[in-house]
């Protein structure tokens, strides 16, 4: 993945949100009032409101997680891979370290 760059943010909270197409991670800034549901225990809520921000037909549950989220994104485009949450930076760039290909070390 030539021109897709490796991406890391800093320590923050998230929302993992599970459902019928698997796990998709929301910086919780980005979803407040999903976030406040989950702190309030209204899980029926949370997942209703998390729909906007899922692409799946169905919701499962809503946790909020702290950590590192790690991505691919390519520069000046909206491509990007899926936020991934990790409990250190360490693990989050481990994780990344599956997208090199290989060929950058024969590059000039």
């Amino acid at each position: 993945m030539g021109f897709m760059e490796k991406q890391v943010s800093d320590k923050r909270t998230w929302l993992e949100i599970d459902g019928t197409n698997g796990i998709t991670a929301v910086d919780a800034q980005d979803a407040p009032n999903v976030a406040i549901a989950v702190r309030l225990g209204n899980d029926s809520r949370a997942e209703e409101l998390a729909l906007e921000f899922y692409d799946g037909s169905q919701v499962f549950s809503v946790e909020i997680k702290e950590g590192f989220g790690a991505r691919m994104s390519a520069p000046g485009y909206l491509d990007a891979t899926e936020w991934t949450v990790f409990d250190t930076a360490e693990e989050a760039e481990k994780y990344l370290a599956m997208y090199d290909d290989g060929d950058a070390e024969g590059e000039e």
